[in-house]
């Protein structure tokens, strides 16, 4: 039985918990199906962005995300779930096998 709420760094941060059934529905559709959020207002692109990112980790699948401004002003986000495999054979083809050319290092130690 639960003791309550989670603790503060154990929860979910809620930029992820909006973006979580974005992702299960790209799971859901299959992997490589490009899938669209359309009218994000521009404050909320990135947070969007980022929550999409954290909420594909949390499903152990890659994710690719463009965002596009409309003649209106907002966005519309387009974004595919990869398979982790997928993922990493993409980034090695792009940037080659060295991890410094990478624009993210996962195993790059983070500084003190």
């Amino acid at each position: 039985m639960p003791r309550g709420p989670a603790r503060n760094w154990t929860a979910v941060a809620e930029h992820t918990q909006q973006a979580l059934p974005f992702v299960r529905a790209a799971v859901q559709y299959g992997h490589d199906v490009e899938l669209q959020i359309t009218e994000v207002a521009e404050g909320d692109v990135i947070q969007l962005r980022r929550g999409l990112f954290n909420a594909a980790k949390l499903h152990n699948v890659s994710i690719h995300v463009h965002a596009a401004r409309q003649k209106d002003g907002t966005y519309t986000l387009t974004y595919a779930v990869h398979s982790k495999r997928d993922g990493r054979a993409h980034i090695l083809e792009k940037h080659g096998e060295d991890r410094t050319r990478w624009p993210y290092n996962p195993r790059h130690r983070k500084a003190e």
